[in-house]
């Protein structure tokens, strides 16, 4: 919406000065995000109330596609990254009250619940 609207209403700017053109770009985006986050919430709420079929496929393919992309399940080199910023975090006279644990692709498989156990 924005890609569409903002550059439509900035055809009509009175504004030749780039700083206001600038600040007048800014509060349309800022007031542009009621009405879409508005839309897209009620799509959302309706996306889950509908059964199988055409219409709630389109209508939940977006949301289920943003929660497979920021929902995947972090491989070792991420949860190294992490730990590393986690003791990096930790003041000095906290770094020595971690102990580390070592941890193998075979923890993973055994503390990791399957599908069936939820």
């Amino acid at each position: 919406m924005h890609a569409i609207l903002v550059p439509f209403l900035l055809q009509f700017t009175p504004f030749e000065d780039d700083t206001l053109k600038h600040f007048y770009t800014v509060c349309i985006k800022i007031f542009l995000i009621i009405p879409i986050s508005a839309i897209s919430y009620e799509l959302i709420r309706t996306a889950a109330k509908l059964k199988k079929g055409l219409y709630a496929c389109l209508l939940q393919s977006p949301g289920l596609f943003l929660q497979k992309l920021t929902t995947k399940e972090p491989d070792l080199n991420h949860l190294e990254v992490a730990v590393v910023a986690l003791y990096s975090s930790l003041e000095n006279s906290e770094r020595s009250s971690v102990q580390p644990v070592a941890f193998t692709n075979l923890d993973a498989q055994i503390s990791t619940p399957s599908h069936s156990d939820l």
